[in-house]
């Protein structure tokens, strides 16, 4: 699973439980998406 935090840095970390539906549904989550734009801000949070 990777994630784009910006045009230069890209993190990988490897969980064979983790799927792509499964992971945007968790990010997509109240909590965790408030969490998100908290610490990132809300610029790239519509690109979901």
């Amino acid at each position: 699973m990777s994630i784009r935090f910006n045009e230069a840095i890209v993190g990988t970390q490897f969980h064979p439980e983790a799927d792509a539906i499964g992971m945007r549904m968790y990010l997509l989550r109240e909590d965790k998406k408030a969490l998100v734009i908290e610490k990132h801000g809300e610029k790239n949070i519509g690109r979901c």
